[in-house]
């Protein structure tokens, strides 16, 4: 089995009322790691209320690590320090200081406050692995200040991740801090190079998801797979088994055009399983799949979503 970690990732929206029940399922379908996804003040209400403290405990007993995948930025660098620190924000087209999304990747004490904040949000959520995942804003502009203007939304994004990175490990040595290759920080990096402490994150949602990531004969895959080789590359200092892919495969959220009610999941188990066996032959050990609107309301309308299958697929490789 190529794959040491197996997952799934989930919204606490996802597991209320079934979250225990989420937990038997991953067991069945032989997946290890519980992916939390979402706005870091729901999370913390989840993990601290009832429901929350039994997943917790149940996946302990199952032998299935928790992870907590989050777009943190905003967080970490709250919109309301704005007045008082307007050049740790970005920079708009317009050459205006906003606070709409992201920030400044070239200011060194936004980036300290950042890191001071990331240290302090892993008291807060703390994965079972180590392993840490603090996003950017969801597919939102960077920086276009006359510092940041030369590097890509992918250098100022490392430039983020590695200030986190170094903020993390100093204060936990044993923790790993993932770079989210992503939306418009998909391609690889050109000017900033990772600092140790890190590990590669792939989430191609713009990809086709009814064809293998591989296949030839599909330009927009064609255009991944070609992505996806450079950035193996840009990140071949480190260990690919700490590599992870973040896929789609069971995402009915995106399959619904992220709009309730969800619609059936277009499960294909033949796309899942080529797709596993192409991230493997680049070295990647780590798996999971975005399942968010896989709910009780799923269950309701459309009985238990194929989990065993897809775990089978992964099982496989």
């Amino acid at each position: 089995m190529n794959y040491t970690r197996r997952g799934i990732v989930l919204t606490p929206t996802d597991l209320n009322g079934i979250a225990v029940q989420w937990v038997d399922r991953m067991a069945e379908a032989s997946l290890n790691v519980l992916g939390v996804h979402g706005g870091i003040d729901e999370c913390v209400r989840f993990i601290q209320g009832d429901e929350g403290r039994a997943c917790l405990d149940a996946a302990t007993s199952a032998g299935i690590d928790v992870e907590y995948e989050l777009h943190a930025l905003g967080w970490l660098l709250p919109r309301g320090m704005f007045p008082a620190h307007p050049e740790w924000f970005r920079m708009d087209e317009h050459g205006e200081r906003v606070a709409d999304a992201n920030m400044c990747a070239s200011s060194a004490e936004g980036l300290e406050y950042v890191g001071e904040r990331g240290v302090e949000l892993a008291r807060m959520l703390t994965p079972t692995t180590d392993r840490y995942y603090y996003w950017a804003d969801d597919a939102k502009p960077w920086c276009a200040c006359e510092a940041c203007r030369e590097h890509t939304a992918s250098d100022q994004n490392l430039l983020v991740t590695n200030a986190l990175t170094r903020a993390l490990t100093a204060a936990h040595p044993e923790a790993k801090m993932g770079y989210l290759a992503y939306h418009n920080a998909i391609e690889p990096p050109t000017r900033v190079r990772p600092v140790d402490g890190m590990f590669l994150e792939y989430a191609p949602i713009m990809r086709n998801s009814a064809v293998p990531l591989d296949d030839p004969t599909d330009p927009k895959n064609a255009e991944h797979a070609a992505n996806l080789r450079r950035l193996v590359e840009t990140f071949d200092t480190f260990d690919m088994a700490e590599a992870h892919i973040l896929e789609y495969w069971v995402d009915a959220s995106r399959f619904s055009d992220w709009k309730r009610p969800s619609v059936l999941l277009p499960f294909d188990a033949d796309v899942i399983e080529q797709d596993a066996r192409f991230y493997a032959s680049l070295g990647f050990r780590s798996a999971t799949s975005f399942g968010v609107f896989l709910d009780a309301d799923y269950d309701r309308m459309h009985g238990p979503p194929p989990i065993r299958e897809y775990g089978e697929a992964l099982t496989r490789v």
